[in-house]
């Protein structure tokens, strides 16, 4: 009914290789196996690998033997279940990783190669031999694999099944480079990607204002995609102290060292369980116990305070995340009750020796061990293939013979492709559904460890939980803080520099480091940039800076009104002085052919009578609302006028010099060769010239970009209009600060 879509030739190919491994390592006979009509495989670390022996030695603890009952129980109670995959019994075959990658590459291999009926003899003694003799075990396919754990793991195991179209499904394995459905194209997960535990991260850093960390992460797949979707995520908003790749033999000391001074308190901890310790180790012999906050990921927090039992110390104090998972009471129940005589686990006897009183095998207390994600992953395979029986059993009784042969004939391409149709509501976890990258959404619980006051051990406290919708909910912020930099229980700081006050811009001190930088004070007539605090903006000229200078004022126009006192005394200064001028000009006119007012040249008389009336008409300006001809007229009218007065007045001074010179000389009364009118009135108007030339274009002492002070100092402004307005600026500041005092009042 169906066929492989691999070409021949690719499919040799990939034999040979896979047979490569297996001449190398015989096959594995460290398995539970359970018969059925589908058979489902697993990946499950049991054992601890040694790599001195090169044999899987050593039970691990109780998580990981839950976890392999929690699959067990998963597929006891689908078949249990009349109206799941009707007619159709699962089995499994999980096999022991070890925790050991290479082991798990060898175990994904055998999957594919020779799967072996457990109830029938073993006559092949796990030789690889292809094509097998017809006394050799029969031969099983697989419909897909739960697992690996560990996500190297899960990385090498995903490129031999994906090989051969098996679908996988990870619990626990949460490496974002397993979302590349290039290279990982029939990896599905029921635990999020990293990508969402960092966002969850920085979310948690921003929660407190924490824009100065570090960040340590394992030389490995997992801990170099964590650090590189961190810096990604966070690169505009938190600045890294120190940012170092670290393994268990690197020099831990040293790195401690390099926290301590760079002096980011919060510490980003991206790091497998084991390097995580012997980061603690050195915390503890460097004293360095209460500087640091640890925010852990998955990897440590899945472990619990137990991971961290021999540095509660150095550990205290620390946030830890991990994928949401609820437990099922009544499968803790029944693994409770278990014991070797009713199990048929291979691992039980051994486990229950190492980890079980006569009365309880498991700690009510223990770190959740995740294995309600093991049910999901169980339970997404069992409704793919129930809706796939139902789309080609339709025409078949599902309890006959002929559908369970058609289902067994199911390629994993279609089986991939339903998967990642797949969507239904976990025994406890809520609604399960893949994305495009077979991935489901960020959901997180986040603890903290903090010392119990009663029995004086570290205790996990829920803090919150995290999604990627909602982000944080229920967050607890009441937490005791156990490191020295917080004062009287306040949230410790995490920051390179402290806040700059108002009024002063942000320097940055190194220009790759955004979050080091020094305060400088803003100009009186400038504001602090809202957007970054980094420069200083200018107040336009009918603005001004509020007493922070975080923001530009409009400001009310003050100008010396008609009515007002200093507008009286301008005008009637100005009328007596027209007046003077008036009987001044009239006594010219009256007597104008007196020899006197002849011989003292009668023109530069009334020039000077003419610049000032200029002066004193233009004193008028300044008792007028303000606008581009006014303040034009009362820059340029002094100008003139008194460029007229001094002008006429030094020609008549010339003049008189030369009448006495003459007459002193030759004590004669004839009239000396004075200087002709028409010359005279040259004379004035170049001077005239120059002085408006120099109004127009010449650059004033002070302009615009000086201080306000400054400004009101000199009269000689780019700008009028500024200038007016400056004058009248500082007398605004202080009508705002009043305004500003009696509203605070």
């Amino acid at each position: 009914m169906f066929q492989s879509s691999m070409p021949k030739c690719m499919l040799m190919n990939v034999v040979n290789f896979v047979l490569l491994i297996c001449l190398a390592r015989s096959s594995s006979t460290d398995k539970y196996f359970v018969d059925g009509d589908l058979i489902l495989g697993a990946l499950m670390p049991v054992h601890d690998y040694n790599e001195t022996s090169g044999e899987c030695e050593g039970i691990l603890a109780v998580p990981y033997i839950k976890r392999v009952e929690a699959l067990v129980y998963a597929v006891d109670k689908i078949n249990k279940d009349l109206k799941m995959l009707p007619g159709i019994k699962l089995g499994f075959d999980i096999r022991d990783t070890c925790y050991y990658d290479a082991v798990a590459l060898g175990e994904s291999v055998n999957f594919v190669l020779d799967q072996e009926h457990v109830n029938e003899p073993e006559t092949c003694d796990g030789s690889c031999i292809a094509p097998p003799p017809t006394d050799c075990t029969q031969f099983r396919n697989i419909s897909g694999v739960v697992g690996a754990q560990r996500s190297s793991s899960s990385i090498q195991a995903a490129t031999t099944l994906g090989l051969f179209n098996v679908p996988q499904i990870s619990y626990l394995s949460t490496s974002d480079e397993l979302s590349d459905k290039i290279k990982y194209e029939y990896f599905l997960r029921t635990v999020p990607p990293d990508r969402f535990q960092v966002t969850a991260m920085i979310d948690l850093v921003l929660h407190f204002n924490w824009t100065y960390v570090s960040i340590l992460y394992s030389d490995d797949s997992y801990g170099r995609n964590g650090y590189s979707e961190f810096q990604k995520q966070s690169a505009d908003q938190i600045c890294l102290a120190v940012e170092e790749a670290v393994s268990v033999d690197s020099d831990m000391k040293q790195i401690v060292q390099i926290l301590l001074d760079r002096g980011a308190v919060a510490v980003v901890l991206f790091l497998d369980l084991e390097t995580a310790n012997a980061v603690f180790d050195a915390v503890e012999r460097l004293d360095a116990t209460g500087v640091f906050i640890w925010i852990a990921s998955d990897a440590i927090g899945n472990a619990g305070v137990k991971g961290i039992a021999e540095h509660e110390a150095a550990a205290e104090g620390s946030f830890t995340m991990v994928p949401y998972s609820e437990r099922l009471r009544a499968f803790d129940l029944s693994f409770i009750s278990t014991n070797p005589s009713t199990s048929n686990n291979p691992w039980f006897s051994e486990y229950y020796e190492r980890n079980c009183s006569m009365t309880s095998c498991i700690d009510e207390d223990d770190t959740d061990s995740h294995d309600t994600l093991v049910m999901d992953s169980v339970y997404a395979f069992a409704y793919a293939l129930h809706s796939i029986q139902s789309s080609l059993c339709h025409d078949t009784k599902p309890t006959t013979g002929k559908c369970v042969e058609i289902m067994r004939q199911v390629p994993g391409d279609i089986l991939l492709e339903e998967l990642r149709r797949t969507s239904f509501d976990s025994l406890v976890n809520g609604r399960i559904e893949f994305d495009s990258h077979g991935d489901i959404q960020g959901r997180y619980k986040m603890s903290y460890f903090q010392r119990d006051a009663v029995v004086g051990r570290l205790r996990a406290y829920p803090v919150g939980t995290w999604t990627t919708t909602d982000g944080f909910s229920d967050f607890n912020d009441d937490i005791t803080w156990s490191v020295r930099s917080s004062i009287n229980g306040s949230i410790p700081q995490s920051q390179c520099s402290e806040t700059c006050p108002a009024g002063f811009k942000t320097v940055l001190i190194y220009e790759r480091v955004r979050c080091c930088w020094e305060c400088k004070a803003c100009t009186d007539d400038t504001i602090v940039d809202p957007n970054n605090h980094r420069e200083c903006w200018q107040c336009n000229g009918s603005t001004g800076p509020d007493n922070s200078h975080m923001e530009c004022l409009i400001l009310e126009e003050v100008y010396v009104s008609w009515g007002s006192h200093l507008g009286s005394l301008i005008l009637i200064t100005a009328s007596i002085g027209l007046v003077g001028i008036l009987i001044v000009l009239t006594f010219f006119i009256f007597y104008r052919k007196e020899q006197i007012l002849q011989t003292s040249e009668p023109l530069l008389n009334y020039l000077i009578l003419f610049g000032e009336t200029i002066v004193l008409v233009s004193t008028i300006t300044f008792a007028v609302k303000p606008t581009d001809t006014v303040c034009a007229a009362a820059r340029l009218l002094p100008a003139i006028g008194g460029c007229l007065m001094y002008s006429s007045m030094a020609l008549k001074s010339i003049r008189l010099q030369k009448i006495f010179s003459v007459a002193f000389a030759t004590d004669s009364t004839e009239n000396p060769k004075l200087i002709q009118r028409p010359k005279q009135l040259g004379i004035l108007l170049i001077v005239v010239s120059i002085q408006i030339y120099a109004i127009r274009y010449v650059k004033p002492l002070v302009d615009d970009t000086a201080p306000m002070d400054t400004r009101l100092r000199s009269p000689t402004a780019t700008s009028t209009r500024t200038l007016v307005n400056s004058m009248y600026l500082q007398r605004q500041r202080r009508s705002l600060s009043t305004a500003s005092g009696e509203s605070s009042t």
